[in-house]
């Protein structure tokens, strides 16, 4: 696939959005990222290969069970210490906690010179702890993603049972899952209760594929399904982002899952990170192979449930079950927002979207979102883009943890469950970007478009022609 990315500085005016954070609370914050290292010469032995670049490490997704914070650390670029990790968040108080590698350090540790993947876990991204108290994830097998890009082992999906820490399958995906550009990298969500653990089903997002994996714990197996929901919007390709302008073409990312339905299946809410609309099917389109392949269900089984509204793009999604309310981080807007799918089930358009919260300063890259079981909202900001284009420093706080009670987090807003309707009109969310084409229409398979540095007749040649910035086999240019 060919990757467009240009970096250059903007200046961006806000409509009616408030630019500080008032509702989440910062709860620990990192300059650089340390990791618990069997001791302090290995450390430093690390450092003087380089097998351990400080600056590097970049936290992304996140996760929790108990007292466990898990992090990631994909292997973005080369000095990566440990892709699986967790820090305690009882007992005393750190506001920048090392993180220690999960299940242990070995695993996590990738030499320059290593040559044996199979013991190893090599880049994680995405974490979900389901309902029977086990974790899942998708190793990538990505390693140097934005330099050198070296797939060293297949996708493999990990599922550890954490009551006991012990690893209960580790399922290779199929090669017919994946394809060039492919990257398991969004939010996979997990679709079982406490008494079905085994019947779960993983939804498993291909952003740089365009597809959606779909894995059975009870048949062991998994399928891929493509649908033109999954591919990204031209018009939202561009990104601002901590004084840097780039163009990504991401695909299928956030998903949230709602409730059990009156059927007794769930509804899987999704987006694509270059794009403003939203979509939902129901799972019992996705759980059966053939119904998941049939070209009845992918013509009349998906839906389309609106925009979000201009510059609107988001990666991370979160649906609380409790309330309704599915939270989604907003990266152009430096914050998050939400919308209520019980009380606006038919109805979803920037009047019935709310944003949170934004900081143009802390919450510079918003990437990751979840809830707990005490009914918190954590977010992870990371400065991610910063960090692959220009490089970060330990000069300045990176890497933030946010956390609010969900409760007081929707108080008086249109994503309460009972919130005053009277909101719904307050709030408008659209912005203007100095020098930027926000556009919002539709585009055909039969119009033409202009990109920065190509022609396509048609939006079909786009979407075979352009890939992600994610998972480049070509170095990202620096800024100047």
């Amino acid at each position: 696939m060919n990757r467009i990315i240009s970096t250059i500085l903007i200046f961006i005016l806000f409509d009616n959005i408030c630019g500080q954070n008032t509702r989440l609370r910062e709860r620990y914050s990192w300059r650089t990222v340390d990791f618990q290292f069997p001791d302090e010469r290995t450390r430093q032995a690390a450092i003087n290969s380089r097998d351990y670049i400080p600056n590097n490490n970049v936290p992304l997704g996140i996760e929790m069970w108990r007292d466990r914070f898990f992090i990631t650390v994909p292997r973005w670029l080369t000095g990566i210490a440990s892709t699986l990790n967790y820090f305690r968040i009882n007992g005393d108080f750190n506001q920048s906690p090392t993180l220690i590698p999960y299940p242990n350090f070995e695993a996590n540790y990738i030499r320059a010179n290593e040559t044996n993947y199979q013991n190893k876990i090599v880049s994680v991204f995405r974490l979900k702890v389901d309902a029977c108290d086990r974790l899942w994830f998708v190793d990538t097998g990505l390693i140097d993603i934005i330099g050198a890009y070296r797939q060293v082992i297949a996708p493999r999906l990990f599922i550890v049972d954490l009551r006991t820490d012990r690893l209960i399958r580790v399922y290779t995906l199929n090669s017919s899952d994946v394809s060039e550009g492919t990257i398991f990298g969004g939010n996979m969500v997990v679709d079982v209760t406490a008494d079905t653990c085994n019947q779960a089903f993983a939804y498993i997002p291909d952003f740089g594929g365009y597809r959606l994996v779909v894995y059975s714990y009870e048949q062991n197996q998994s399928w891929r399904i493509k649908h033109p929901y999954f591919y990204f919007d031209p018009f939202a390709t561009p990104f601002y982002v901590g004084g840097l302008v780039f163009l990504w073409t991401d695909g299928v990312f956030g998903m949230g899952l709602s409730a059990i339905q009156s059927d007794n299946f769930r509804i899987l809410y999704f987006t694509s990170i270059s794009s403003t609309y939203q979509f939902s099917v129901s799972t019992r389109f996705l759980r059966d192979r053939n119904i998941a392949t049939n070209t009845t269900t992918l013509l009349q089984g998906y839906q389309f449930l609106g925009n979000r509204g201009s510059n609107m793009q988001t990666t991370a999604h979160m649906l609380d079950e409790r309330t309704g309310t599915l939270f989604y981080t907003l990266p152009n807007r430096n914050g998050i927002g939400c919308w209520n799918t019980i009380r606006f089930r038919n109805d979803f358009r920037p009047e019935t979207n709310f944003i949170l919260a934004t900081d143009d300063v802390t919450m510079i890259f918003p990437n990751d979102i979840i809830t707990d079981d005490a009914n918190n909202l954590w977010l992870l900001s990371d400065r991610l883009p910063v960090s692959n284009i220009r490089g970060l420093t330990n000069a300045e706080v990176n890497h933030r943890l946010f956390m609010a009670p969900i409760d007081d987090l929707i108080q008086g807003t249109i994503c309460e469950p009972n919130g005053l309707n009277s909101r719904i009109s307050t709030q408008n969310i659209n912005t203007r970007f100095v020098g930027s084409n926000n556009t919002s229409s539709i585009l055909k398979f039969n119009d033409s478009i202009n990109f920065p540095t190509k022609k396509y007749a048609t939006l079909e040649q786009i979407l075979k022609s352009e890939g992600s910035t994610y998972g480049t086999k070509e170095k990202i240019v620096k800024t100047v």
